[in-house]
């Protein structure tokens, strides 16, 4: 995707309209600021040829009327554009979600998984300013400098086109010179580091090798420090070059306006004006030598968020020729690999029809969890194929496809509200009826009716003021209350005792018997794999 195609997208997010508006705000910003500068300066020059006092009456009134209404310019440029900025923001943020939603998780397990999180809300808030130090200042200030040049056209052509070039080098030569912000990945680098070793001192100072961490440390520093130093050296080459520029134009601009005077086509007296108006431009100009970073490293953060990576589910928009005649679930010959060449698991097969109950077993590692992934589509299969009612998983929209699945898998995030909050988030109409019905299900329903606020009890951070067990039990119950046609449990019984363990599963297999629900149980419990008809063993 090309920078055009970006800064189209970006516009498109919060409508031209608005946009436009924006900006507008920032022109009569900087109206207001050039125009006080310049109604000083006529003040000024005129008063110095002595005429009569009403005569300075237009231009006294002109310093008020700018002087008052360039605080106000500000103030409604600052509150619409913040305005645009952070609704934009929340659009963002969205988009980031069901990035997140479509494409975690990655194989490269929990660390990769903090990085990417931490880059895409990095890259949103890098989005959000893009509105106020690039799109701002920059189509602001073209505005105000093709006003001026059309006005200044008449007086001196050379000089009209001169404050066009001084525009276009702002916004050019810093962009050229100054790329985009690459030290934020040798600061990414440096920090796992860091990170990493903090975490493993204790580890580090035993096995003697805490030496060899700090050297690579240090080594990680100094190209961080590096990349840092090439950056600053860039930006200051470029905001010096910018100042030679400038001083250059001005001298030029200045013997191209006395030229005029001599030729009677301006009057001496607004020389100082015109002079002014350019300075009172420079000021605005301040910030373009820094919008170029900013754009530099917005059309690196859109290519992270606006664009669909690699590795994203796709949508397909063809319509879906369900046969329910056909088994439910069906794999064939699938394997999955998170290290090329080292599969998960062997080729494996088998067949569901809605209404059957399947128990999955296995030693650990054998990838009992990363079953249960692959059903959900959290990864596509590395080889073989699986269909449901027929039809292969990449022909099904993934929002569709996971519709017809709940589960409670290993591991899930318990929110820190209440209880019902935590039903209520996944299913807004539910009932509390429903939820105790559910809790009673998972074994639940007795503990949580002894808590002092019952279902309005406060579960703390992820569930920590429940034990293991309840934890299980309560994401047991929140996997119930669907009504998806498919339930995945992943080690209900974890932390339970065998008796507690044992009703848990007979209540799940009377509530799957009732609802016609199929279910597929992950467990390395001999006894809980018992009481289901059929059984598959991972190798």
């Amino acid at each position: 995707m090309n920078k055009f195609s970006i800064l189209k997208k970006l516009i498109v997010i919060e409508g031209p309209v608005r946009v436009f508006l924006m900006v507008c705000t920032g022109v009569i910003s900087g109206v207001t600021g050039i125009g006080l500068m310049g109604a000083a300066a006529w003040i000024i020059s005129y008063a110095a040829l002595q005429p009569p006092l009403y005569a300075l009456t237009l231009g006294i009134t002109c310093v008020r009327f700018f002087g008052l209404s360039r605080a106000a310019g500000r103030y409604l440029m600052r509150l619409y554009s913040h305005g645009v900025a952070f609704r934009c923001y929340e659009k963002i943020q969205l988009m980031v979600y069901r990035t997140v939603c479509r494409t975690l998780p990655l194989k490269t397990v929990l660390v990769r998984q903090g990085q990417y999180l931490k880059q895409l809300s990095t890259d949103a808030e890098t989005l959000r300013d893009f509105y106020l130090r690039w799109l701002l200042p920059v189509m602001s200030t073209g505005l105000l400098t093709l006003c001026l040049m059309t006005w200044l056209y008449s007086i001196s052509p050379f000089a009209a086109c001169l404050v066009g070039f001084l525009w276009g080098i702002h916004v050019i030569l810093p962009a050229v010179m100054v790329s985009a912000p690459n030290a934020d990945n040798e600061g990414g680098v440096y920090r796992d580091v860091l990170l990493e070793g903090t975490s493993g001192r204790d580890e580090l100072l035993l096995s003697g090798h805490i030496d060899k961490f700090m050297n690579r440390l240090h080594d990680e520093a100094c190209q961080y420090g590096v990349s840092q130093e090439k950056q600053q050296l860039s930006q200051d080459i470029s905001v010096t070059v910018l100042d030679i520029i400038r001083q250059v134009v001005f001298v030029i601009y200045l013997v191209l306006l006395v030229q005029a005077v001599g030729m009677g086509v301006l009057e001496p007296r607004w020389l100082a004006v015109w002079l002014l108006l350019l300075l009172g431009l420079y000021g605005e100009f301040a910030e373009l030598s820094m919008a170029a970073v900013q754009f530099h490293g917005a059309c690196k953060a859109a290519e992270h968020v606006l664009v669909d990576k690699e590795h994203s589910s796709s949508l397909p928009e063809t319509a879906l020729e369900i046969d329910h005649q056909q088994p439910f679930l069906q794999a064939r010959e699938i394997s999955f690999a998170y290290v090329p060449g080292l599969p998960v698991f062997a080729p494996l097969s088998f067949e569901l029809q809605q209404g059957d109950a399947l128990a999955v077993r296995g030693d650990s590692g054998c990838g009992k969890t990363t079953l249960a992934q692959l059903l959900l589509r959290f990864w596509p299969v590395d080889s073989g194929e699986l269909l449901l009612w027929g039809q292969p998983y990449d022909k099904w929209p993934v929002e569709k496809l996971r519709s017809c699945f709940s589960g409670a898998l290993q591991p899930c995030h318990i929110f820190s509200d209440s209880v019902r909050d935590n039903f209520t988030r996944l299913h807004p109409e539910i009932t509390d009826e429903c939820i105790w019905q559910a809790l009673d299900t998972a074994q639940l329903g007795h503990i949580v009716r002894q808590f002092p606020h019952k279902l309005d009890e406060v579960m703390g951070d992820n569930g920590r003021r429940l034990s293991g067990g309840q934890r299980s039990r309560l994401l047991t119950a929140l996997a119930l209350v669907s009504e998806a046609p498919c339930l995945i449990l992943d080690e209900p019984t974890d932390g339970l005792d065998a008796a507690t363990g044992s009703q848990l599963i007979d209540a799940i297999l009377a509530h799957v018997n009732n609802t016609g629900k199929t279910l597929i149980v992950i467990t390395h419990d001999e006894e809980v794999a018992a009481k289901l008809p059929a059984r598959i063993w991972l190798q």
